[in-house]
Order: C-alpha cells, then sequence, then structure tokens
C-alpha cells in the first residue's frame, strides 16, 4: 500500500487522512499539537479524535514537525524533528493559508494579510473594494464585535451574497452565525461559533460513542458549541446563538440546562414569536 506522510492534524489534514485511509493508503499524520484539532476543539474532544485515527490504522504523531523532505527526483520519505524517518511516497501539506491579497493597492491590511471589513464586508479606507471568504477579516457579532477571519467555504458563499448585495447598495451588514462542518472516518462534526481562547470546555454525552455536545466556555459565556451525532442540536444552537439565549458556563455547571433543554428552549421561543406575528 502507498506510504502517505500528511502534515497538520487541524480539518483539511484529518480529512485527507480519512480520506486516505479509507482508500487503502498507510497512512501517518504529524501534527504540532498533542492531539489532532487541539487548537479549535480543544485537549478533551481532541483525544477523541486520536483515538479514531488510531481505530482506523492511521498513524498520529503529536508535537512533531517535518524537518527534511528525503528524495531526488520524488520525495521517498520525512524526517521529522524527532529525527524518525517515515517512508513516503506522497507528502500532504495542510498548514493552513496566507491570504493571497498580494494584488490589493490603496487598501490597508491586517499583520496576518487578510483585509480588515465593516460589517458591510468593505474597506473603511477603500469603500469601493470588497472582500469575502479566506482574505476578510470582518467585526464578528458573535465574537464580541473583534476582527475575525473564518477559513470555512460555507462562510465564503454566505460573505459572497452580502459582499454582491452591498455592491448594488442594498447596505446588509453580514450577521450570520459562523457554522462548519466536517466529516472524518465517517463521524461528522458540526461547529457552532468562533473563539480562539475558550477557558473550559464542557462534554455532554459520550465522546467514545461520538454521541456529545460540547460547550466551549469563556467567563460565564458559552461562545461556541461542537455537537457530535446530534444535528438537530447543532441546528437549535444556531438559533438559539443568533437570538443570544445560549446557557450560561454557571447554569451547565449546576446542571440546570442541557441539550434537551436547549431543545425546549428554542421551541417555546418559535411559539411565542409566531404568536406575535
Amino acid at each position: 500500500a502507498p506510504h502517505v506522510v500528511v502534515a497538520g492534524s487541524s480539518f483539511v489534514g484529518m480529512e485527507m487522512a480519512s480520506t486516505l485511509a479509507r482508500d487503502g493508503c498507510e497512512v501517518t499524520v504529524l501534527g504540532q499539537e498533542t492531539v489532532p484539532l487541539e487548537r479549535v476543539l480543544g485537549r478533551k474532544v481532541g483525544a477523541a479524535f486520536a483515538n479514531l485515527l488510531r481505530a482506523n490504522n492511521v498513524r498520529f504523531l503529536g508535537r512533531t514537525k517535518v524537518t527534511q523532505f528525503i528524495g531526488d527526483e520524488v520525495v521517498t520519505g520525512v524526517e521529522t524533528s524527532e529525527g524518525e524517518v517515515l517512508p513516503a511516497d506522497m507528502v500532504i501539506v495542510g498548514v493552513g493559508v496566507i491570504p493571497n491579497t498580494d494584488f490589493v493597492t490603496n487598501t490597508p491590511l491586517a499583520s496576518d494579510l487578510s483585509m480588515e471589513c465593516t460589517p458591510l464586508l468593505n474597506s473603511p479606507a477603500n469603500p469601493d473594494v470588497y472582500a469575502a471568504g479566506d482574505v476578510c477579516s470582518f467585526p464578528c457579532l458573535y465574537n464580541g464585535g473583534d476582527l475575525t477571519r473564518i477559513e470555512h467555504w460555507d462562510v465564503a458563499v454566505q460573505q459572497g451574497r452580502i459582499a454582491a448585495k452591498n455592491m448594488l447598495n442594498k447596505y446588509e451588514p453580514y450577521t450570520t452565525v459562523p457554522f462548519f462542518w466536517t466529516g472524518i472516518h465517517g463521524k461528522a462534526l458540526r461547529y457552532v461559533g468562533v473563539t480562539k481562547d475558550f477557558d473550559q470546555v464542557l462534554v455532554e454525552g459520550e465522546l467514545a460513542k461520538w454521541e456529545f455536545i460540547a460547550y466551549y466556555c469563556k467567563g460565564d459565556n458559552v461562545v461556541a458549541v461542537a455537537t457530535m451525532g446530534r444535528d438537530p442540536l447543532a441546528a437549535a444552537c444556531v438559533e438559539l446563538m443568533k437570538m443570544g439565549q445560549l446557557p450560561k458556563t454557571s447554569e451547565i455547571l449546576m446542571g440546570t440546562v442541557n441539550g434537551d433543554t436547549m431543545m425546549q428552549k428554542l421551541k417555546d421561543a418559535q411559539k411565542a414569536k409566531a404568536k406575535k406575528a
């Protein structure tokens, strides 16, 4: 079987590893974190994904970097920061992107080379220039109004629509709740919200059975939610976040709120809204 080394253990790397292992390749994933997806999902949920890799015969090497590609005309191996040489018929590098904004002139760029935008997705310094997707840093309602850049195609699609409307003078701000999903070894994860610095992760359900909801908490606020095997709940969290009705960290810790009560809360809110209409 072909040997494949995947450098990077975030979503692109994990999705590629999953697909290649399914197709019969011998796959090794190298990650700078202790467990896969740790930066986004935290160590507890990331450890569950490490177990999923092992269960599907994918080797994971954490806190490990590529130091050298071996081979003349084509790659034949990879040397790691631990000094191990891995055989490789193919190497896939999935370590993030740098926004392609070299062609943008007369418009200030952020430190990561993305374009800083207003809620209308245009540049405050050059209002006729618009951005969407990976190159766009926008003030996110659900991230304290901080400039936020999200690398997911669904965000790019939604932002493209809003940017186009505003080019036509519709003056519609981008206020969509951040949402993305991934599929790894047949398991689907849904993620609602956005955060890079959470204090703790509270898990309801069973990680080992891939049926859980993980609450990402910052202080007493739940700033993001990840679910597996609970798709209706992921959809409910989108609506609750939009309404500002996600539970508090303290409520989850006290056990007064769970996935079932959140579903009921949304139903009650929708009924009340229907009555007013």
